[in-house]
Protein backbone atom coordinates (compact mmCIF):
# COMPACT_ATOMS: atom_id res chain seq x y z
CA UNK A 1 0.00 0.00 0.00
CA UNK A 2 1.38 3.40 -1.00
CA UNK A 3 2.31 5.86 1.73
CA UNK A 4 0.76 8.88 0.01
CA UNK A 5 -3.03 9.21 0.24
CA UNK A 6 -5.06 11.12 -2.34
CA UNK A 7 -8.48 12.77 -2.27
CA UNK A 8 -10.01 13.93 -5.55
CA UNK A 9 -12.54 16.78 -5.32
CA UNK A 10 -14.47 16.56 -8.59
CA UNK A 11 -17.37 18.11 -10.47
CA UNK A 12 -17.21 14.90 -12.43
CA UNK A 13 -17.21 15.59 -16.15
CA UNK A 14 -15.21 14.22 -19.08
CA UNK A 15 -11.82 15.48 -17.84
CA UNK A 16 -12.57 14.30 -14.30
CA UNK A 17 -13.29 10.81 -15.65
CA UNK A 18 -9.68 10.74 -16.84
CA UNK A 19 -8.51 12.04 -13.46
CA UNK A 20 -10.25 9.12 -11.74
CA UNK A 21 -8.74 6.61 -14.18
CA UNK A 22 -5.23 8.00 -13.68
CA UNK A 23 -5.63 8.12 -9.90
CA UNK A 24 -6.77 4.52 -9.47
CA UNK A 25 -3.94 3.34 -11.74
CA UNK A 26 -1.18 5.37 -10.06
CA UNK A 27 1.17 2.98 -8.25
CA UNK A 28 2.59 5.54 -5.82
CA UNK A 29 -0.63 6.85 -4.22
CA UNK A 30 -3.80 5.40 -2.70
CA UNK A 31 -7.04 7.06 -3.75
CA UNK A 32 -8.84 7.09 -0.41
CA UNK A 33 -11.96 8.96 -1.52
CA UNK A 34 -13.70 11.30 -3.91
CA UNK A 35 -15.50 14.41 -2.69
CA UNK A 36 -18.17 15.58 -5.11
CA UNK A 37 -18.75 19.18 -6.08
CA UNK A 38 -20.87 21.25 -8.47
CA UNK A 39 -19.58 22.76 -11.70
CA UNK A 40 -19.78 20.70 -14.88
CA UNK A 41 -23.18 19.61 -13.59
CA UNK A 42 -25.27 19.72 -10.43
CA UNK A 43 -23.83 18.19 -7.26
CA UNK A 44 -26.07 15.09 -7.26
CA UNK A 45 -25.31 14.35 -10.90
CA UNK A 46 -21.55 14.77 -10.39
CA UNK A 47 -21.61 12.50 -7.32
CA UNK A 48 -23.48 9.78 -9.19
CA UNK A 49 -21.08 10.09 -12.13
CA UNK A 50 -18.17 9.37 -9.78
CA UNK A 51 -19.89 6.22 -8.51
CA UNK A 52 -20.66 5.08 -12.06
CA UNK A 53 -17.08 5.59 -13.25
CA UNK A 54 -15.56 3.83 -10.25
CA UNK A 55 -17.78 0.81 -10.90
CA UNK A 56 -16.82 0.90 -14.59
CA UNK A 57 -13.16 0.80 -13.52
CA UNK A 58 -13.77 -1.97 -10.99
CA UNK A 59 -12.86 0.30 -8.05
CA UNK A 60 -15.92 -0.16 -5.84
CA UNK A 61 -13.82 0.15 -2.67
CA UNK A 62 -13.20 3.90 -3.22
CA UNK A 63 -15.82 5.86 -1.23
CA UNK A 64 -17.61 8.89 -2.68
CA UNK A 65 -18.67 11.75 -0.42
CA UNK A 66 -21.16 14.48 -1.15
CA UNK A 67 -19.83 18.03 -0.93
CA UNK A 68 -21.63 21.36 -1.00
CA UNK A 69 -24.16 22.15 -3.77
CA UNK A 70 -23.19 25.79 -4.40
CA UNK A 71 -20.71 28.47 -3.37
CA UNK A 72 -20.89 30.17 0.01
CA UNK A 73 -21.78 33.44 -1.71
CA UNK A 74 -24.93 32.11 -3.40
CA UNK A 75 -28.00 30.06 -2.57
CA UNK A 76 -28.13 27.95 -5.74
CA UNK A 77 -26.10 26.79 -8.73
CA UNK A 78 -27.13 26.58 -12.39
CA UNK A 79 -25.13 24.63 -14.96
CA UNK A 80 -23.58 26.86 -17.61
CA UNK A 81 -24.35 26.18 -21.26
CA UNK A 82 -20.64 25.98 -22.05
CA UNK A 83 -20.38 23.05 -19.60
CA UNK A 84 -23.20 21.25 -21.40
CA UNK A 85 -21.53 21.90 -24.74
CA UNK A 86 -18.28 20.33 -23.52
CA UNK A 87 -19.47 17.60 -21.13
CA UNK A 88 -22.96 16.85 -22.43
CA UNK A 89 -26.23 16.99 -20.52
CA UNK A 90 -25.19 14.23 -18.11
CA UNK A 91 -21.66 15.53 -17.52
CA UNK A 92 -19.81 12.54 -19.01
CA UNK A 93 -20.28 13.15 -22.70
CA UNK A 94 -23.83 11.78 -22.69
CA UNK A 95 -22.39 8.27 -22.33
CA UNK A 96 -25.06 6.04 -20.78
CA UNK A 97 -23.47 4.12 -17.91
CA UNK A 98 -25.37 1.69 -15.64
CA UNK A 99 -26.84 3.07 -12.43
CA UNK A 100 -24.43 2.58 -9.50
CA UNK A 101 -25.06 -0.36 -7.20
CA UNK A 102 -23.84 1.42 -4.09
CA UNK A 103 -24.74 4.62 -2.31
CA UNK A 104 -22.83 7.73 -1.35
CA UNK A 105 -21.15 7.82 2.05
CA UNK A 106 -23.22 9.26 4.91
CA UNK A 107 -20.36 11.45 6.13
CA UNK A 108 -20.17 14.83 4.39
CA UNK A 109 -17.27 15.62 2.11
CA UNK A 110 -16.25 18.51 4.35
CA UNK A 111 -16.00 16.25 7.42
CA UNK A 112 -14.11 13.65 5.38
CA UNK A 113 -11.50 16.29 4.52
CA UNK A 114 -11.03 17.11 8.19
CA UNK A 115 -10.88 13.47 9.29
CA UNK A 116 -8.35 12.57 6.58
CA UNK A 117 -6.15 15.58 7.37
CA UNK A 118 -5.89 14.56 11.01
CA UNK A 119 -5.33 10.90 10.15
CA UNK A 120 -2.75 11.19 7.36
CA UNK A 121 -1.20 14.64 7.86
CA UNK A 122 1.69 15.36 5.49
CA UNK A 123 0.99 12.16 3.53
CA UNK A 124 -2.34 13.57 2.34
CA UNK A 125 -2.65 14.98 -1.19
CA UNK A 126 -5.81 16.86 -2.18
CA UNK A 127 -6.58 17.55 -5.84
CA UNK A 128 -9.63 19.75 -6.52
CA UNK A 129 -10.41 20.06 -10.24
CA UNK A 130 -13.51 22.21 -9.82
CA UNK A 131 -14.70 24.84 -7.34
CA UNK A 132 -12.75 25.08 -4.08
CA UNK A 133 -15.93 25.32 -1.99
CA UNK A 134 -15.53 22.03 -0.12
CA UNK A 135 -11.91 22.66 0.88
CA UNK A 136 -12.74 26.23 1.88
CA UNK A 137 -15.58 24.99 4.09
CA UNK A 138 -13.30 22.41 5.72
CA UNK A 139 -10.65 25.06 6.43
CA UNK A 140 -13.30 27.33 7.90
CA UNK A 141 -14.64 24.55 10.12
CA UNK A 142 -11.20 23.36 11.26
CA UNK A 143 -8.41 25.88 10.47
CA UNK A 144 -5.82 23.52 11.96
CA UNK A 145 -5.89 21.30 8.87
CA UNK A 146 -4.13 24.03 6.86
CA UNK A 147 -0.95 23.00 8.69
CA UNK A 148 -1.65 19.27 8.47
CA UNK A 149 -2.38 18.65 4.78
CA UNK A 150 0.75 17.69 2.85
CA UNK A 151 -0.14 19.05 -0.59
CA UNK A 152 -3.01 20.71 -2.46
CA UNK A 153 -2.77 20.80 -6.27
CA UNK A 154 -5.57 22.50 -8.19
CA UNK A 155 -6.40 23.54 -11.73
CA UNK A 156 -5.73 27.05 -12.98
CA UNK A 157 -4.68 29.15 -15.94
CA UNK A 158 -5.40 32.28 -17.93
CA UNK A 159 -6.82 32.64 -21.43
CA UNK A 160 -8.45 36.03 -21.72
CA UNK A 161 -6.22 38.08 -19.39
CA UNK A 162 -2.47 38.62 -18.93
CA UNK A 163 -1.66 35.41 -17.10
CA UNK A 164 1.51 34.96 -15.06
CA UNK A 165 4.31 32.65 -16.26
CA UNK A 166 6.58 31.25 -13.54
CA UNK A 167 8.13 28.11 -15.10
CA UNK A 168 10.62 29.83 -17.45
CA UNK A 169 14.23 29.73 -16.25
CA UNK A 170 15.59 33.15 -15.36
CA UNK A 171 12.13 34.71 -15.11
CA UNK A 172 10.89 35.12 -11.56
CA UNK A 173 7.42 35.81 -12.93
CA UNK A 174 6.22 37.63 -16.03
CA UNK A 175 2.89 38.06 -17.76
CA UNK A 176 2.22 36.07 -20.88
CA UNK A 177 2.32 39.26 -22.93
CA UNK A 178 5.71 40.31 -21.50
CA UNK A 179 7.13 36.88 -22.33
CA UNK A 180 5.74 37.07 -25.88
CA UNK A 181 7.25 40.54 -26.32
CA UNK A 182 10.65 39.28 -25.11
CA UNK A 183 10.50 36.37 -27.57
CA UNK A 184 9.66 38.75 -30.42
CA UNK A 185 12.83 40.72 -29.61
CA UNK A 186 14.90 37.54 -29.30
CA UNK A 187 13.88 36.20 -32.71
CA UNK A 188 15.44 39.27 -34.33
CA UNK A 189 18.86 37.92 -33.29
CA UNK A 190 18.59 35.39 -36.12
CA UNK A 191 16.20 37.03 -38.62
CA UNK A 192 13.77 34.74 -40.42
CA UNK A 193 10.80 35.50 -42.65
CA UNK A 194 7.65 35.86 -40.58
CA UNK A 195 4.16 35.48 -42.05
CA UNK A 196 1.68 36.30 -39.32
CA UNK A 197 -2.10 36.24 -39.29
CA UNK A 198 -2.28 33.43 -41.83
CA UNK A 199 -4.00 30.08 -41.46
CA UNK A 200 -2.23 27.12 -43.04
CA UNK A 201 -4.95 25.41 -45.05
CA UNK A 202 -2.95 22.43 -46.34
CA UNK A 203 0.47 20.81 -46.24
CA UNK A 204 1.35 18.40 -49.05
CA UNK A 205 4.36 16.08 -49.15
CA UNK A 206 5.67 15.93 -52.70
CA UNK A 207 7.24 12.94 -54.44
CA UNK A 208 10.74 14.34 -53.98
CA UNK A 209 10.24 14.53 -50.18
CA UNK A 210 9.77 18.29 -50.02
CA UNK A 211 6.66 20.00 -48.71
CA UNK A 212 4.24 22.51 -50.20
CA UNK A 213 2.52 24.73 -47.64
CA UNK A 214 -0.70 26.48 -48.62
CA UNK A 215 -2.28 29.46 -46.88
CA UNK A 216 -4.90 31.96 -48.01
CA UNK A 217 -2.12 34.44 -48.91
CA UNK A 218 0.75 32.36 -50.31
CA UNK A 219 2.17 29.00 -51.32
CA UNK A 220 5.57 28.08 -49.90
CA UNK A 221 7.95 25.15 -50.23
CA UNK A 222 10.29 23.62 -47.66
CA UNK A 223 12.57 20.64 -47.19
CA UNK A 224 11.11 20.05 -43.73
CA UNK A 225 8.50 21.32 -41.28
CA UNK A 226 8.26 21.98 -37.56
CA UNK A 227 4.71 22.19 -36.26
CA UNK A 228 4.60 24.31 -33.09
CA UNK A 229 1.12 24.31 -31.63
CA UNK A 230 -1.00 24.21 -28.51
CA UNK A 231 -4.09 22.15 -27.79
CA UNK A 232 -6.14 23.94 -30.42
CA UNK A 233 -7.54 27.21 -31.63
CA UNK A 234 -9.76 28.95 -29.10
CA UNK A 235 -12.89 30.61 -30.44
CA UNK A 236 -14.90 32.89 -28.17
CA UNK A 237 -18.64 32.52 -27.89
CA UNK A 238 -19.92 35.60 -29.64
CA UNK A 239 -22.25 38.34 -28.47
CA UNK A 240 -25.46 37.47 -30.31
CA UNK A 241 -26.74 41.00 -30.90
CA UNK A 242 -27.37 42.72 -34.26
CA UNK A 243 -24.37 44.81 -35.23
CA UNK A 244 -21.98 43.21 -32.72
CA UNK A 245 -19.97 41.39 -35.39
CA UNK A 246 -19.20 44.64 -37.23
CA UNK A 247 -17.80 46.13 -34.01
CA UNK A 248 -15.40 43.25 -33.22
CA UNK A 249 -11.90 44.46 -32.55
CA UNK A 250 -13.17 47.99 -32.01
CA UNK A 251 -15.91 48.67 -29.47
CA UNK A 252 -16.60 44.96 -28.92
CA UNK A 253 -13.72 42.78 -27.68
CA UNK A 254 -13.33 39.18 -26.57
CA UNK A 255 -9.81 39.42 -25.10
CA UNK A 256 -8.05 41.83 -22.77
CA UNK A 257 -4.48 40.94 -23.66
CA UNK A 258 -3.32 44.57 -23.42
CA UNK A 259 -4.99 46.31 -20.53
CA UNK A 260 -3.59 49.67 -21.64
CA UNK A 261 -6.07 49.48 -24.55
CA UNK A 262 -8.76 50.23 -21.96
CA UNK A 263 -6.98 53.06 -20.14
CA UNK A 264 -9.32 55.84 -18.93
CA UNK A 265 -12.32 54.21 -20.66
CA UNK A 266 -15.70 53.01 -19.50
CA UNK A 267 -15.80 49.24 -19.92
CA UNK A 268 -18.70 46.79 -19.67
CA UNK A 269 -17.62 43.21 -19.00
CA UNK A 270 -20.28 40.66 -19.91
CA UNK A 271 -20.19 37.33 -18.06
CA UNK A 272 -20.38 35.82 -14.59
CA UNK A 273 -17.59 33.28 -14.25
CA UNK A 274 -14.02 33.43 -12.97
CA UNK A 275 -12.60 34.65 -16.28
CA UNK A 276 -15.12 37.50 -16.57
CA UNK A 277 -14.40 38.65 -13.02
CA UNK A 278 -10.65 38.35 -13.64
CA UNK A 279 -11.06 40.61 -16.67
CA UNK A 280 -12.98 43.19 -14.67
CA UNK A 281 -10.49 43.15 -11.78
CA UNK A 282 -7.52 43.45 -14.12
CA UNK A 283 -8.98 46.57 -15.73
CA UNK A 284 -10.09 48.23 -12.51
CA UNK A 285 -6.86 50.15 -12.03
CA UNK A 286 -6.62 51.45 -15.62
CA UNK A 287 -10.21 52.01 -16.73
CA UNK A 288 -12.29 55.04 -15.80
CA UNK A 289 -15.10 52.72 -14.70
CA UNK A 290 -15.73 49.00 -15.03
CA UNK A 291 -19.21 47.48 -15.11
CA UNK A 292 -19.87 43.74 -14.74
CA UNK A 293 -23.10 42.62 -16.39
CA UNK A 294 -24.43 39.18 -15.52
CA UNK A 295 -27.80 37.54 -16.02
CA UNK A 296 -27.92 36.18 -12.46
CA UNK A 297 -27.51 37.78 -9.06
CA UNK A 298 -24.96 35.14 -8.05
CA UNK A 299 -21.62 34.74 -9.80
CA UNK A 300 -20.24 31.33 -10.79
CA UNK A 301 -16.73 31.87 -9.52
CA UNK A 302 -14.41 30.93 -6.68
CA UNK A 303 -15.24 32.49 -3.34
CA UNK A 304 -11.90 34.31 -3.23
CA UNK A 305 -12.54 35.82 -6.65
CA UNK A 306 -16.03 36.95 -5.67
CA UNK A 307 -14.63 38.44 -2.46
CA UNK A 308 -12.15 40.48 -4.52
CA UNK A 309 -15.03 41.65 -6.69
CA UNK A 310 -17.09 42.71 -3.68
CA UNK A 311 -14.16 44.74 -2.35
CA UNK A 312 -13.55 46.48 -5.68
CA UNK A 313 -14.98 49.62 -7.31
CA UNK A 314 -16.53 47.55 -10.10
CA UNK A 315 -20.24 48.28 -10.52
CA UNK A 316 -22.23 45.05 -10.68
CA UNK A 317 -25.32 45.08 -12.88
CA UNK A 318 -27.39 41.98 -12.13
CA UNK A 319 -29.56 40.26 -13.15
CA UNK A 320 -29.39 41.86 -16.59
CA UNK A 321 -28.91 40.59 -20.13
CA UNK A 322 -27.87 42.76 -23.11
CA UNK A 323 -30.84 43.27 -25.42
CA UNK A 324 -29.32 45.48 -28.12
CA UNK A 325 -26.52 47.96 -28.71
CA UNK A 326 -26.05 51.13 -30.72
CA UNK A 327 -23.00 53.18 -31.67
CA UNK A 328 -23.17 56.83 -30.68
CA UNK A 329 -21.82 59.85 -32.56
CA UNK A 330 -18.68 59.93 -30.38
CA UNK A 331 -18.08 56.20 -31.11
CA UNK A 332 -19.14 55.16 -27.62
CA UNK A 333 -21.66 52.32 -27.32
CA UNK A 334 -25.02 52.26 -25.59
CA UNK A 335 -25.99 48.82 -24.31
CA UNK A 336 -29.68 48.37 -23.65
CA UNK A 337 -29.92 45.98 -20.70
CA UNK A 338 -33.07 44.02 -19.89
CA UNK A 339 -33.69 42.82 -16.35
CA UNK A 340 -34.26 39.07 -16.21
CA UNK A 341 -37.88 37.97 -15.65
CA UNK A 342 -39.06 41.57 -15.73
CA UNK A 343 -39.97 44.29 -18.23
CA UNK A 344 -37.46 46.76 -16.80
CA UNK A 345 -34.76 48.02 -19.17
CA UNK A 346 -31.85 50.39 -18.60
CA UNK A 347 -29.25 51.96 -20.92
CA UNK A 348 -25.53 51.72 -20.23
CA UNK A 349 -23.13 53.97 -22.14
CA UNK A 350 -19.56 52.66 -22.38
CA UNK A 351 -16.50 52.95 -24.60
CA UNK A 352 -15.77 49.23 -24.81
CA UNK A 353 -17.77 46.01 -24.38
CA UNK A 354 -15.65 43.04 -23.24
CA UNK A 355 -17.46 39.73 -23.72
CA UNK A 356 -16.64 36.54 -21.80
CA UNK A 357 -19.27 33.89 -22.49
CA UNK A 358 -16.78 31.03 -22.75
CA UNK A 359 -14.68 29.44 -25.48
CA UNK A 360 -14.53 26.38 -27.71
CA UNK A 361 -11.27 24.83 -28.91
CA UNK A 362 -10.17 22.33 -31.54
CA UNK A 363 -7.31 21.27 -33.79
CA UNK A 364 -9.59 20.62 -36.73
CA UNK A 365 -7.23 22.43 -39.12
CA UNK A 366 -4.79 19.52 -38.96
CA UNK A 367 -7.42 17.15 -40.31
CA UNK A 368 -7.57 19.20 -43.51
CA UNK A 369 -3.85 18.80 -44.21
CA UNK A 370 -2.64 16.14 -46.61
CA UNK A 371 -0.38 14.65 -43.94
CA UNK A 372 -1.13 11.32 -42.29
CA UNK A 373 0.13 12.22 -38.82
CA UNK A 374 -0.14 9.56 -36.13
CA UNK A 375 -2.05 10.94 -33.16
CA UNK A 376 -3.22 10.00 -29.68
CA UNK A 377 -6.30 11.63 -28.10
CA UNK A 378 -6.13 14.47 -30.60
CA UNK A 379 -2.41 15.17 -30.05
CA UNK A 380 0.43 14.51 -32.50
CA UNK A 381 2.61 11.56 -31.53
CA UNK A 382 6.36 12.24 -31.60
CA UNK A 383 9.48 10.39 -30.49
CA UNK A 384 12.25 11.69 -28.23
CA UNK A 385 13.68 13.77 -31.10
CA UNK A 386 10.28 15.42 -31.73
CA UNK A 387 9.95 13.54 -35.03
CA UNK A 388 6.40 12.67 -36.15
CA UNK A 389 5.26 9.63 -38.11
CA UNK A 390 5.83 11.57 -41.35
CA UNK A 391 9.53 11.81 -42.34
CA UNK A 392 10.68 15.42 -42.46
CA UNK A 393 7.97 16.64 -40.10
CA UNK A 394 8.71 17.49 -36.46
CA UNK A 395 6.26 18.82 -33.88
CA UNK A 396 6.56 20.62 -30.52
CA UNK A 397 4.32 22.26 -27.93
CA UNK A 398 1.23 21.33 -25.94
CA UNK A 399 -0.26 19.72 -29.05
CA UNK A 400 2.22 16.83 -29.03
CA UNK A 401 2.43 13.72 -26.89
CA UNK A 402 5.28 11.37 -25.95
CA UNK A 403 6.23 9.27 -22.95
CA UNK A 404 7.04 11.48 -19.98
CA UNK A 405 5.61 14.64 -21.54
CA UNK A 406 5.17 17.53 -19.07
CA UNK A 407 2.79 20.24 -20.34
CA UNK A 408 4.73 23.36 -19.33
CA UNK A 409 5.92 26.39 -21.28
CA UNK A 410 9.43 25.56 -20.11
CA UNK A 411 9.10 22.12 -21.69
CA UNK A 412 8.18 23.69 -25.01
CA UNK A 413 11.32 25.82 -24.90
CA UNK A 414 13.33 22.61 -24.54
CA UNK A 415 11.45 20.78 -27.29
CA UNK A 416 12.25 23.51 -29.84
CA UNK A 417 16.06 23.10 -29.90
CA UNK A 418 15.65 19.33 -29.70
CA UNK A 419 13.55 19.36 -32.86
CA UNK A 420 15.71 21.86 -34.74
CA UNK A 421 18.99 20.12 -33.89
CA UNK A 422 17.75 16.69 -34.96
CA UNK A 423 16.11 18.11 -38.06
CA UNK A 424 19.37 19.87 -39.02
CA UNK A 425 21.32 16.63 -38.55
CA UNK A 426 18.86 14.92 -40.85
CA UNK A 427 19.16 17.60 -43.54
CA UNK A 428 22.92 18.17 -43.22
CA UNK A 429 24.48 14.96 -41.87
CA UNK A 430 28.03 16.03 -42.77
CA UNK A 431 27.89 19.38 -40.97
CA UNK A 432 29.04 19.90 -37.40
CA UNK A 433 26.21 21.27 -35.29
CA UNK A 434 26.58 23.99 -32.66
CA UNK A 435 26.45 22.48 -29.20
CA UNK A 436 26.16 25.68 -27.18
CA UNK A 437 24.50 29.05 -27.78
CA UNK A 438 27.88 30.81 -27.58
CA UNK A 439 29.14 28.82 -30.59
CA UNK A 440 26.15 29.52 -32.86
CA UNK A 441 27.71 32.57 -34.51
CA UNK A 442 24.65 34.80 -34.34
CA UNK A 443 23.96 38.17 -32.84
Amino acid sequence: MAQKKMILDLDTGVDDALAIAYAVAAPDVDLIGIVSSYGNNLLDVCAKNSLKLLELLGQTDVPVYKGLPHSSTSDHFDVMQVSKDIHGDNGIGDVDLPEPKRALEEMSGVDFYIEAAHQYGQDLIIIPTGPMTNLAAALEKDPEIAHLIGNVTFMGGALTVEGNVTDVAGKAGVTGQELADDLAVQIEVAPVDQFLGEKVTDVVKEDDGSFTIHSAKRTSTSKSIVIAMGNGAFSPRKLALPGAEELEGKQVRYFANHKEDFKDQRVAVLGGGDAAIDMALMLEDVAEQVYLVHRRDAFRALEHTVAQLEASTIEKLTPYLPKDLTVNADQSVTLNLKRMRADEERPLEVDKVLVNYGFTSNNAALKDWSLDLASERGQIKVDQTMKTSVPGVYAIGDGVVYEGKVALIATGFGEAPTAITNLAKELYPDKRMATHSSSMGIG
